[in-house]
């Protein structure tokens, strides 16, 4: 990221660590509760479009945010919850179970043939904890690990 950027100040400030922002290196960047950045007005154009289209194309962003309309009313077996709870639909989830996330990475690790992604019950396990089951966090962790050609 160019150090005359104004985000760089901005990612700073929100947490994210100087040597990642300074790094020319593959990296992820992931920012929950997007819905707040409303604020920074500029920051899809001026930030996100711009590092994916022209800056090094070595930054994978990835935004998580949530929306909620208080005029709207969803009972809670109408709601689906990122994790089962037994308040809403408890056989239902958003997120990957063990055995989901494992399928998964299986088929995606042979879907390369050629240049197959070995990886070992220990990434395989770090990988859920690390994405806690989340579809979208895998796939971009896991597309990040082939761009870097792990």
């Amino acid at each position: 990221m160019p150090p005359y950027s104004h985000w760089t100040s901005v990612l700073h400030s929100i947490g994210v660590p100087g040597h990642f922002l300074e790094s020319h290196g593959p990296r992820l960047l992931i920012l929950d509760d997007a819905q707040n950045l409303r604020q920074f007005r500029n920051f899809w154009n001026d930030f996100i479009k711009r590092e994916t289209t022209e800056g090094t194309r070595n930054l994978c962003i990835s935004l998580f945010s949530s929306y909620s309309d208080e005029t709207m009313y969803l009972s809670p077996k109408q709601t689906v919850s990122c994790r089962p709870l037994p308040t809403n639909n408890p056989s239902v989830s958003l997120y990957l179970a063990w055995e989901e996330h494992d399928e998964i990475l299986s088929t995606i690790c042979e879907a390369r043939k050629a240049e197959a992604l070995v990886l070992s019950g220990e990434v395989k396990e770090f990988l859920y904890s690390l994405t806690s089951g989340h579809p979208g966090c895998l796939f971009g962790l896991v597309n990040a690990m082939k761009e870097a050609h792990v």
